[in-house]
């Protein structure tokens, strides 16, 4: 279990962009395969995620076509850019100057100077920002060092791996106490969000004018049926909300800042384009002006998630009833097809050296081509409906935490630059991972420590 990236790599090396992993299931390393499958509603979400639900199908779990659009439609609004302007405010708040708050603290508790653990900053940091969207209030897990609601989501993320593996635990899940309390405190404390929006509403104190993903779908009305959704529906909305907004982005930032710790001299370019750009520490960086004069900074947040993809496997498409032809073999019905994105995002067809970090490709218009090329928020018909949103949140975090602070491995650190791989043409070795549906370090604790300080100007 969570070893599903080094398989299918193995797998892949050995027999090439179509691999066969089970009686019924392939799995596809190409390019070409992988965006056919996401291309067209003919090819359907597998069955296996029927069981990675609350209650009732949701935006992530549904293979159901209209079902999907709908829910597609619903939320829109809340991820356009349109209406992430309109909360850019809640989540710089709940973002970056809370985790400035954070580092602030700790280095003021250390004489000047902290260790701290990022993916463990990161995690709150995202918790915060989703839970304001989604339940109109943040859970402050950065300024608590977590919250309740954080540890119930991790089990909830480890149990879809699970189910997706073995169906059959969804049938038992009386015997995992703490899944059931990790379920019945999300649920209740969505159903107390709920009626206290609903009580807001009543007295007129909900002040609207911005994009609320909790009164997006409370307002919204099922097509299907011409009802609003259920309380049910709405549970399991906000939940894969909450799970889908909290790792993608954390995890993205913590590959990121791994990765400049193992190149300096990246890291060093990226902070002299940032410092360069943005020399006034009293304004914060905003999305749309990182965006436009980072250009570097961006190109390596690309290169990151194509190195090391949050998403790089698990997401799994079944033939149609007249099969589907992959890599030039043809595919009979009713196959689970394992879409491998890592194997695309190292195919040496398309990516000069794919195994070094190399921000560079995704400069200048051949660049903008390449980014075409990332899959981590899926491509096509299931493209990830919030992928708007992490990038506010990335281009929020990184340029301002960048700026105003000094970061650095800490003594005894086990991946350094000078620790080197051999399987990646002697670059340094990246830390050891864990495949959970989507992709963390494996010794988290161990591994993803800084040691941080304010930084000076000369």
């Amino acid at each position: 279990m969570g070893n599903g990236i080094k398989v299918s790599k193995k797998l892949h090396e050995k027999y090439g962009p179509i691999s066969r992993i089970a009686p019924d299931e392939i799995s596809v390393a190409d390019a070409s395969g992988i965006r056919k499958m996401l291309s067209s509603f003919r090819y359907k979400k597998s069955r296996k995620f029927e069981h990675v639900k609350v209650y009732h199908q949701s935006i992530f779990s549904t293979s159901d076509e209209t079902f999907n659009k709908m829910r597609r439609r619903q939320i829109a609004p809340a991820y356009s850019h349109a209406g992430l302007d309109t909360v850019e405010d809640v989540i710089m708040e709940n973002g970056i100057i809370s985790l400035k708050k954070y580092l602030d603290s700790e280095i003021e508790k250390g004489n000047g100077v902290s260790t701290i653990n990022y993916i463990n900053a990161f995690q709150n940091l995202t918790s915060d920002v989703i839970g304001s969207l989604t339940f109109g209030k943040s859970f402050n897990a950065m300024g608590n060092n977590g919250h309740p609601i954080v540890t119930a989501v991790n089990r909830g993320r480890r149990l879809s791996t699970v189910t997706l593996v073995f169906p059959f635990i969804s049938d038992i899940l009386s015997l995992f106490p703490a899944i059931i309390n990790a379920k019945k405190l999300i649920i209740g404390y969505s159903l107390n969000v709920m009626d206290e929006r609903k009580l807001a509403i009543q007295e007129g104190s909900y002040k609207t004018g911005k994009a609320d993903i909790l009164q997006i779908y409370m307002d919204a009305v099922n097509t299907t049926s011409g009802k609003k959704l259920s309380k049910e529906e709405l549970i399991d909305e906000m939940i894969i909300t909450l799970i889908g907004g909290t790792d993608t982005t954390s995890l993205t930032m913590t590959w990121l800042i791994h990765i400049y710790m193992l190149y300096p001299q990246i890291y060093k370019k990226v902070c002299d384009e940032v410092l360069e750009q943005f020399p006034d520490r009293s304004k914060p960086i905003r999305h749309h002006e990182a965006k436009q004069k980072l250009p570097y900074l961006v190109a390596s947040v690309y290169e990151c998630m194509r190195l090391r993809g949050v998403s790089a496997s698990g997401t799994f498409r079944e033939t149609p009833a007249e099969g589907v032809e992959l890599c030039g073999y043809n595919i009979p019905k009713g196959v689970d097809v394992s879409l491998y994105f890592e194997g695309a995002h190292h195919d040496s067809k398309i990516w000069e050296n794919p195994q070094s970090f190399n921000p560079d490709r995704f400069m200048g218009p051949e660049g903008e081509k390449m980014k075409k090329e990332v899959l981590v928020f899926a491509t096509g018909i299931r493209i990830c409906p919030g992928r708007n949103l992490a990038w506010y949140e990335i281009l929020t975090v990184i340029p301002n935490l960048i700026r105003d602070y000094d970061i650095s491995l800490p003594e005894g650190s086990i991946y350094t630059p000078k620790n080197l791989d051999p399987t990646r043409n002697n670059e340094p070795v990246i830390i050891d991972d864990i495949d959970l549906i989507i992709r963390k370090p494996r010794y988290e604790k161990r591994d993803c420590n800084i040691v941080v300080k304010h930084r000076t100007f000369d």
